[in-house]
Formats: C-alpha cells, structure tokens, sequence
C-alpha cells in the first residue's frame, strides 16, 4: 500500500498516512520504516511561503510502497555507507524547494529504496532522519 510520511514539528516524531484507504494519521515514535518506489513531494506555493516567513505547515512529504517496520529507540542508519540522508528544510535552506543529500546538496526527487528512522536519538526538531540507498 502507498503511503505518505512527513516530520511533524509540533509532535516531533513521523507521521504516516495510508494513501491507499485514507486512514487518519499515525504519529510515529521509536521506529524504522522501509519503502520502496519512493516521490519526493514540495508543494511550490507553500514553501513559497514558509521560505518568506510564513507560518509553517505540510508542504513536504515522501510517497512510496511500505514494505516493513520494526522498532529503534537509535539511529541505526546514521554510518551505514550504502545510505546516504535526504532532507527538505524551507527555513535553513529557503532556496532548496527540493528534498536534498544532505551530504552534497544533490536534488532527489525519487528513490527505489527510503528509510525512515523515527527516534529521540535522530537529535533533531522532529526526532526523524530520512535515509535513501544509494
């Protein structure tokens, strides 16, 4: 089934939509999710506006297949050298209306395989880190 996930700000953690039954939200906390067939999406108009000052809402998320979830209370992909990390930032980076390798800037907009980890030990604003092979 296709789903959607996107770093929550207020919950800081993942939250995950069924795109397939349109199932209510799920806030997700200390696990690792494996997708396949992965979109990258950014609404334009709205980091438009979060970009000049705007309040901030969804307007980024990630689209694909989910294949499986376990649990992790750490980051387990974080030196794993197959994987490379993927963000989408529209106030840190107003220029970037893209996700982006983290490492090298490069733009994705689409990937075979995605992880997401969600968990306090990601040390970051949502608890979420967002991996792809590459």
């Amino acid at each position: 089934m296709r789903y959607s996930i996107h770093g929550n700000l207020n919950k800081k953690c993942g939250s995950l939509k069924n795109r397939t039954n349109k199932e209510p939200v799920e806030h997700i906390f200390n696990s690792v999710l494996y997708f396949e067939n992965v979109d990258f999406k950014v609404q334009p108009k709205g980091h438009e506006k979060i970009a000049s000052g705007a309040h901030r809402e969804i307007v980024a998320y990630a689209i694909g297949d989910l294949i499986t979830r376990g649990s992790a209370t750490f980051d387990i992909f974080a030196n794993r050298s197959e994987y490379v990390q993927v963000s989408y930032n529209p106030v840190d980076n107003p220029t970037r209306d893209h996700f982006y390798v983290r490492a090298t800037g490069e733009k994705v907009t689409q990937a075979s395989e995605m992880v997401v980890v969600c968990s306090a030990s990601c040390n970051n604003r949502i608890n979420m880190k967002t991996y792809i092979k590459i």
